[in-house]
């Protein structure tokens, strides 16, 4: 299989993170087990993307400037052509009054255990 053809059958994931060295190794790390990667900087952006063309999941950080994580998923969930995406949420402190599980299908503390990322994706997309 060519590598044009890997990237149209691979699992795309949109990575929304405002830290440029994170999203930078991630895409990396992702892009290594054969997922295709989209990026955004922030909440606004990941939604531009999404009318370009919508992923197999989403994973999001929780504090990014213009939008928050949870208001980028409440926009996703409001949308019904994207309210099916699986969402993990990320988050290094994430307020007490906010139950992750109540707003993502997934969620990990940063920093992130690669292993534990990795199954937890492949929970959500089943690849």
């Amino acid at each position: 299989m060519s590598a044009s053809q890997l990237a149209l059958t691979s699992p795309c994931i949109l990575l929304v993170e405002d830290e440029p060295s994170i999203l930078f190794t991630l895409t990396i790390l992702l892009e290594e087990e054969c997922y295709r990667v989209i990026t955004a900087n922030h909440g606004r952006e990941a939604l531009q993307r999404l009318a370009v063309e919508v992923p197999d999941l989403i994973i999001t950080d929780y504090m990014m400037p213009y939008l928050t994580g949870t208001e980028l998923i409440e926009a996703v969930r409001a949308e019904p052509k994207y309210a099916a995406i699986p969402i993990l949420l990320m988050s290094a402190a994430l307020p007490a009054h906010i139950n992750p599980y109540d707003i993502a299908d997934s969620y990990l503390q940063k920093p992130v255990d690669l292993e534990k990322l990795y199954s937890v994706i492949k929970e959500l997309i089943g690849n």
